[in-house]
């Protein structure tokens, strides 16, 4: 989850003092599993705590799996591993202490000072080979190597996160035959055709971390995710530039068949040179030629960190496949991460519409008076649209809404599109959820459209079609989330379909709204720092098969980085491939389940669409 040691120097309002007898100095970093702290032991040792959310720990089902991933991975050797040294797995709140790693990620190493070499290179992969033959040895398959879970420290690399995570398995009623745990640029193939993960996926991903390292890129990297696991499945790998003394070992890891591929031993044995290689030897080995490579400090503004170093939080990509089969069923999951380069926003484009709302952009509504009821939404001039909860309104506390922007594509136009806002949390509480949604409205080919069925208020409640594709971010930046909800007028409700949970790595927290988890709002009338979080919806559809309805890729993220992202093999029904289509645009909120008041302003709007690279 998160261990380096770049994090905010000052403790989270309503953070911890304490905790298990450990004392707390600062938060590292949040994210689908818990909360990460510096904290320091009884004896005065650093360690990095790991506290789990209380609605994981509620479920008795997770905290069988997690005490028992905690004792495998407590018998981990700690060569090369950060490894965990106490845990609390009865009582509240669970917890995982391990040890404290000072040191940027790799993935940070390598987008702030370049692709390694020479020693450097052979050390990194040295290192993680070592810690790999340690983890297997006990038994344990890591399941997501990648550049963010190896930590340069300054005595050598140092693998995180193993073991722990899978806890995570079998959470949200999703049964562990049905999900695969990683991160696309470094999963095996015989993953993604269902067959179960062995210490063969750790030495493929080893070979795509070393190439990452060597390179800068990993060797399987595309523009889309469903054309990364395809490179995975069939192309061979991009080797070129990685430095000669490591390219051929590299290559064998990345053989298609797991059974080809050699095994950790074997790889720490030829990266020393003689066989029996044991992980003290390359341990020392490691510490007595590693060069630590600097550290740059984090902008202040960043609150969640990784693994030592800039803000990247753990990522995991989940795909739905059968036992055995052939070829990727559905990408839903909890989030992914592309190699550095490939997770960015698109850059080329042209903006359809915009609006910075320094005059009325003309959304409808009232003109916002803070004095006069600062809880009625409408326009603030110069400002932006403010949508506001009046706590005494008698609302059900699971209602949610949207503002819809005046904008429709024409008929039939824009298969790709980059929806953006900046949006500031004035009044609010931690679960409390903001974001962007993009709505394709379906009607009939042979109907006549008029300015009733582009806004959304279609004249054929039994043949017009509606898929919405929805990115909220929690109010204290714990998640970002992607989901569905689809069907025709005449359906009695539509419930939404949950497409991708990921954690953020790069939110910016805002003043007004808690983090120690508790429902209620900050009080009024202080007037903190102005922060904003940046926010893009990508909606991409790629045309199917005649006769066939698209494929949707929707891609969330915030300030800039990829926070989740999902692929809809079915946005709608084949029925309705012939239809005419439009698409909408709006900014949206949801309540949580509170009826706390809050005031959320979207300071600017914008559509752009996607052009060929």
């Amino acid at each position: 989850m998160f261990n380096g040691h770049d994090g905010p120097t000052t403790p989270y309002p309503g953070d911890p003092t304490e905790i298990g007898g450990y004392r707390v100095l600062r938060r590292l970093g949040r994210g689908g599993m818990g909360t990460v702290y510096l904290a320091a032991a009884p004896s005065g040792r650093q360690v990095a705590l790991k506290v789990v959310h209380p609605d994981l720990a509620e479920d008795p089902s997770f905290r069988q799996r997690f005490a028992r991933e905690v004792h495998t991975a407590r018998s981990v050797a700690r060569f090369s591993t950060a490894g965990v040294i106490d845990a609390r797995l009865d009582g509240d709140p669970l917890f995982v202490v391990s040890e404290f790693v000072p040191g940027p990620d790799l993935s940070r190493a390598v987008r702030e000072h370049g692709p390694l070499h020479g020693g450097d290179l052979e050390g990194l992969a040295m290192g993680v080979a070592a810690a790999l033959t340690a983890i297997h040895r006990s038994g344990v398959v890591h399941r997501d190597i990648k550049p963010a879970n190896v930590l340069l420290s300054p005595v050598g690399p140092k693998v995180i996160d193993f073991g722990i995570a899978r806890a995570l398995e079998g959470a949200g009623g999703i049964t562990r035959s049905s999900r695969l745990m990683g991160t696309p640029s470094y999963i095996a193939p015989e993953l993604l055709h269902g067959h179960q993960a062995t210490p063969a996926a750790d030495v493929f991903a080893w070979g795509c971390l070393v190439a990452f390292s060597g390179t800068g890129r990993a060797p399987f990297d595309a523009a889309t995710v469903p054309a990364v696991l395809h490179n995975i499945t069939t192309a061979a790998p991009r080797l070129d530039g990685l430095d000669p003394a490591v390219v051929d070992l590299v290559r064998q890891a990345l053989n298609k068949t797991p059974e080809n591929r050699p095994s950790a031993q074997t790889i720490l044995d030829r990266l020393v040179g003689r066989s029996g290689v044991s992980e003290e030897e390359a341990d020392r080995t490691i510490s007595a030629t590693w060069t630590p490579p600097p550290v740059t400090a984090p902008p202040p503004a960043r609150t969640a960190q990784g693994s030592g170093g800039a803000p990247s939080l753990r990522r995991g990509l989940l795909i739905g496949v059968g036992a055995g089969a052939g070829t990727v069923a559905l990408i839903t999951g909890l989030t992914f991460a592309l190699a550095a380069g490939n997770d960015a926003p698109p850059e080329n484009l042209t903006t359809l519409y915009g609006s910075d709302f320094a005059i009325d952009p003309g959304w409808g509504g009232s003109l916002y008076d803070e004095d006069e009821d600062p809880y009625a939404s409408g326009y603030a001039p110069g400002e932006g649209i403010i949508i506001a909860m009046d706590p005494n309104a008698e609302l059900d506390p699971s209602v949610g809404g949207n503002w819809m922007a005046p904008y429709t594509q024409d008929v039939n136009t824009t298969e790709r599109l980059l929806v953006t806002t900046d949006v500031h949390v004035l009044e609010g509480y931690d679960y409390l959820t903001v974001g962007l949604r993009c709505i394709r409205d379906l009607h009939p080919a042979d109907a006549e459209l008029d300015e009733d069925d582009t806004n959304g208020s279609p004249d054929h409640p039994d043949q017009d079609y509606t898929a919405t594709y929805r990115a909220w971010l929690r109010a204290d930046g714990a998640e970002a989330v992607i989901d569905k909800i689809s069907g025709t007028l005449a359906d009695d409700s539509w419930d939404p379909e949950e497409l991708a949970k990921g954690e953020v790595s790069e939110f910016r927290p805002y003043p007004a709204v808690p983090t120690d988890g508790a429902d209620q709002a900050a009080t009024r009338g202080e007037e903190p720092e102005p922060v904003s979080n940046n926010i893009k919806l990508a909606c991409e559809f790629t045309p199917g098969e005649e006769g066939a309805a698209p494929t949707a890729e929707v891609r969330m993220w915030v300030n800039d980085e990829l926070a989740v992202s999902a692929v809809d093999e079915e946005p709608y029904p084949d029925d309705y491939a012939d239809h005419q289509y439009v698409q909408r645009q709006a900014v949206q909120y949801h309540r949580g389940q509170s009826t706390s008041p809050f005031r959320v302003l979207y300071e600017n709007f914008r559509v752009e669409r996607i052009l060929e690279e």
